[in-house]
């Protein structure tokens, strides 16, 4: 005989929502009626049988009950973010986990039958993933796995599987160690806007990358600038958006989005270095001169700061392009100097605007700056972030004063 229920309230005397009592062996109860026949939950936290009970009455509201489980893991993860994440993220994370399902999921574990999924062959698919000629970083898997964990929970809350194959998965992963965080040293940095400078072609972009190098900013912060952003006045510019290009994902096609900052930090204003204002004034006059003032409104923002030559806001990927385009164009001039002078060429390394804000802190600190001060200026929402920094340059500062120790004798 099953335990008698006390309803209402439990046992610390909490009135229960309607559906859900309090059964005498301590656990909670609820139920809910599906094409004429009865279903009941037990949990023992009040909390989790809360969530249980709505999802199963969303998934009713959704016709989620009609699902079966012959669908590939593909359909489960449309229907999955169509049903669950769509009108609760903002739209460009949408735009991303559509993306990164395309990039690396898809064509692979994606093609699998959801019921036949085995947690070793998820592990192997991260192996391969992590230990391909192209090998993706420990971050982007931790990405890929949220999405697939999060959609296998839901197929197990809608009965299609009997519990998560990728529960606690990563811990089960053979992760290689995390690349060594890089900035450009000081040279690089000399020979990159030497280059800059001196090329008739690069040249029109010398303010864009002033300002990105001597801000810290990051990439999409930079490109979602406008003018009234710009205090020439008090010397300060004003971060509060990131600018977005998304890939075509459906009918909507390729467009811009501007979104609030990454974190409540980021948002600031960033003290303007005088050869930052020196560049903003340069863009401004650039603009005029050559009429590539942007007319263009996103999400209610016009008059951007860095526009190209068709007046359109750069995008993030396009700043990355033309980095990439000036590092080969600079080794390609450097190998033939090198062959004519005899000696070895001083090639750059590609990096993005990732890396040049790893480069700006990393000369904060090497003029001294306070950790604090620098946090404020990168918009990082915790010291933690801005210390990950701060302890890799003193590293290589320590490496530096202890090769002085080598001109010593010992014995």
């Amino acid at each position: 005989m099953g335990a008698r229920v006390k309803r209402r309230v439990d046992n610390k005397g909490r009135v229960l929502p309607p559906g859900i009592s309090y059964r005498s062996d301590g656990r909670y109860q609820a139920r809910y009626t599906l094409n004429g026949r009865r279903y009941v939950i037990y949990d023992t936290n009040l909390q989790q049988i809360k969530k249980k009970l709505i999802d199963a009455q969303y998934q009713i509201q959704n016709n989620m009950h009609n699902y079966n489980n012959s669908m590939i893991l593909n359909d489960w993860f449309k229907k999955w973010l169509e049903v669950y994440k769509k009108k609760k993220i903002k739209e460009v994370t949408y735009n991303n986990y559509v993306q990164y399902w395309n990039w690396y999921v898809a064509n692979a574990l994606g093609l699998s039958m959801l019921k036949d999924i085995k947690r070793a062959q998820i592990v192997e698919f991260y192996n391969g993933l992590l230990y391909s000629t192209n090998p993706i970083g420990t971050g982007t898997l931790k990405i890929i796995n949220n999405l697939i964990k999060s959609a296998l929970d839901q197929a197990v809350y809608n009965d299609l599987l009997l519990k998560n194959p990728a529960e606690n998965i990563l811990k089960e992963v053979a992760t290689p160690p995390e690349k060594e965080r890089r900035a450009l040293t000081k040279k690089e940095q000399e020979i990159f806007f030497g280059y800059v400078k001196q090329d008739v072609f690069f040249k029109k972009y010398l303010p864009l990358f002033t300002v990105i190098f001597g801000t810290g900013a990051r990439i999409g912060e930079i490109t979602a600038l406008t003018w009234n952003d710009i205090d020439f006045e008090n010397e300060v510019i004003r971060i509060d958006k990131t600018l977005h290009y998304l890939r075509k994902v459906n009918e909507d096609g390729h467009h811009y989005l501007i979104t609030t900052p990454k974190t409540v930090k980021s948002i600031r204003e960033i003290p303007m270095l005088i050869e930052v204002k020196e560049a903003l004034l340069k863009q401004r006059q650039n603009q005029n001169l050559l009429g590539t003032k942007s007319e263009i409104v996103i999400n209610g923002y016009s008059d951007f700061v860095f526009t190209t030559s068709r007046c359109k806001p750069y995008t993030p990927d396009g700043v990355n392009l033309e980095i990439k385009r000036v590092i080969n164009s600079y080794n390609e001039h450097e190998k033939l100097n090198a062959v004519l002078h005899e000696r070895e060429p001083e090639l750059l390394e590609l990096f993005s605007p990732h890396i040049i804000r790893h480069t700006f802190a990393s000369r904060c600190f090497e003029e001294g700056l306070q950790p604090k001060t620098t946090q404020s200026i990168l918009g990082h929402a915790n010291l933690r972030t801005t210390m990950d920094v701060y302890t890799h340059c003193n590293q290589e500062a320590l490496k530096k004063e202890m090769d002085l120790l080598n001109k010593l004798a010992i014995s």
